[in-house]
């Protein structure tokens, strides 16, 4: 038995040494794991980061909780969504009474004309008519228990194999997420200055491709009667949404104000919706921070930028002007 403990530690050891991490695979029964832990207990209130891929790599939870100890804060951003679903969802819920910190952009702000296509949508679908039924079952918590192994050594992590990386297989993911669904980016670590280059490059040309506009009459609609709807239902059980803009940078920024001028959008929801709302570039200690690939930050600076935010988000809480 010691001689099997010893031969796993040298190959955890080695594996991270080898700049490789502990990390689990998303999926659904986490993201309803932490679903399932939105309400207040004990009369703490839970403070829950939705969102895209920018507030799931960017903003760290522990962080925030340290700066913010009122709050338990819970992850359920999700990469690749808009997440207005789950925004409408735990309003909808008449025992959310939290706080919802929402990143969004103004391209995110139109709820879904086509149900169950988005990544949003087709989690909390799964979560009322599946997890409900499931978070019981050994096999469910066979599957968290997994999922906290897995972010705790790298030998349990998916598809690991230390003969590979002896062999000089890819290096290990930029990427890892860790149990508490935050998933730190490691551009500079894990990234030489061509490949993150090659790679911003590469997002910047998909991105120019597309169009993230959204027109006048729909963006009025949506801040002066569909957000406030749902904001009301929240305060009227002692909750608070907040939106959150996060950082972007060089041609990934000049697009999305090419497509929605900051000034003529971004800058109306406040005063029309009643929601406060942070965006990156009003703030001094936000607006400095680089992203490698033009619109997420880097696994280094984000300590430091949820602590500013924490700070911001508890004057907005507590001291609002």
């Amino acid at each position: 038995m010691v001689f099997f403990v010893l031969i796993a530690g040298i190959q955890e050891t080695v594996a991270r040494h080898y700049g490789y991490r502990p990390a689990i695979s998303d999926s659904k029964e986490i993201w309803g794991y932490y679903r399932d832990r939105v309400y207040t207990r004990g009369g703490r209130k839970r403070l829950v980061i939705v969102g895209s891929s920018r507030a799931q790599l960017g903003l760290n939870p522990k962080v925030l909780q340290k700066v913010l100890p009122e709050f338990e804060v819970i992850h359920l951003a999700l990469n690749g969504s808009p997440a207005r679903e789950v925004v409408n969802h735990l309003c909808e819920d008449p025992d959310f009474d939290g706080i919802l910190l929402w990143s969004a952009a103004v391209y995110s702000l139109p709820a879904d004309k086509e149900p169950y296509q988005r990544g949003d949508s087709r989690i909390i679908k799964y979560y009322q008519e599946t997890y409900l039924d499931q978070r019981k079952s050994f096999a469910f918590h066979k599957k968290i228990a997994e999922a906290w192994l897995q972010s705790r050594l790298i030998l349990f992590t998916p598809g690991f194999s230390l003969r590979e990386i002896l062999e000089g297989l890819p290096p290990p993911n930029y990427l890892h997420l860790r149990f508490d669904r935050f998933r730190p980016a490691e551009y500079k670590k894990l990234m030489s200055d061509s490949r993150r280059a090659e790679h911003r490059a590469i997002r910047i040309q998909r991105r120019s491709v597309k169009s993230h506009g959204i027109g006048t009459k729909h963006f009025e609609q949506i801040v002066s009667e569909e957000l406030p709807q749902l904001q009301r239902k929240l305060t009227d059980r002692g909750g608070k949404m907040i939106m959150l803009r996060m950082p972007k940078d060089g041609e990934y920024w000049e697009m999305d104000e090419r497509d929605a001028p900051k000034a003529r959008f971004w800058d109306q929801i406040e005063q029309s919706s009643g929601i406060p709302t942070i965006h990156f570039k009003d703030y001094e200690e936000l607006a400095d921070f680089p992203c490698p690939d033009g619109s997420h930050l880097d696994a280094t600076d984000t300590t430091a930028f949820t602590q500013q935010l924490g700070n911001i988000l508890r004057q907005k809480l507590f001291d609002p002007q």
